[in-house]
């Protein structure tokens, strides 16, 4: 039985060690100098719309062939808008760049104006809430001509207590009541006083 033979172990080029260093600092990134595009393709891959944009202003030797790679930003940031057409991509120079940034002015557009329709409602609901405030008024307007009772229904707003009657008055108010009563059933002729009668 023959004994299993591992394949043998292959080691990374110079370029391929660089091009992993590059990649954990990319963002780092904002020139690559004349460097060709082949070279660095692994590396504009992973690069994101803004550094890729901001690459092909400094070293626009990699124009057009970096129109690739914003085939490839397009079906990552927009995933349910339409790539170029084939058409497009064989008579324009750069076909999916342009898409890109119509896309991204598209987005920005639509941002803008649901931001200002969340102002506008927000506005409203504010205007809304205002008009069913209730205003607290430090003190309410007295009609003069109406006396206003208490709790304990006294007038002039004063507080009245229901205290039982003294039971002196009681029995002087019996007695008067009476004494009326008893002249009503026995008239009396009253005669005119004279002040001169004592001293006739």
């Amino acid at each position: 039985m023959s004994a299993e033979v591992n394949p043998p172990r292959r080691f990374l080029s110079l370029a391929e060690l660089a091009t992993n260093k590059i990649i954990q600092n990319i963002g780092k990134i904002n020139d690559i100098g004349a460097t060709p595009f082949h070279l660095l393709a692994p590396v504009l891959e992973r690069m994101n719309a803004k550094q890729l944009n901001q690459i092909e202003s400094t070293s626009p030797q990699i124009v057009p062939e970096s129109d690739k790679l914003w085939r490839i930003l397009i079906e990552k940031d927009f995933p349910n808008r339409p790539l170029p057409t084939k058409k497009a991509v064989e008579t324009e120079v750069m076909p999916n760049r342009a898409a890109y940034h119509k896309y991204l002015e598209d987005r920005e557009s639509f941002r803008n104006d649901l931001a200002r329709r969340l102002r506008r409602i927000t506005e409203k609901l504010k205007l809304e809430k205002s008009a069913n405030k209730i205003v607290k008024v430090q003190e309410l307007l007295k009609d003069p001509t109406v006396k206003r009772k208490n709790w304990s229904g006294s007038p002039g707003g004063f507080p009245r207590f229901n205290t039982p009657a003294i039971r002196g008055n009681s029995i002087l108010s019996k007695a008067r009541r009476d004494l009326q009563n008893r002249s009503m059933m026995f008239p009396q002729k009253i005669s005119r006083y004279d002040p001169y009668d004592a001293f006739k």
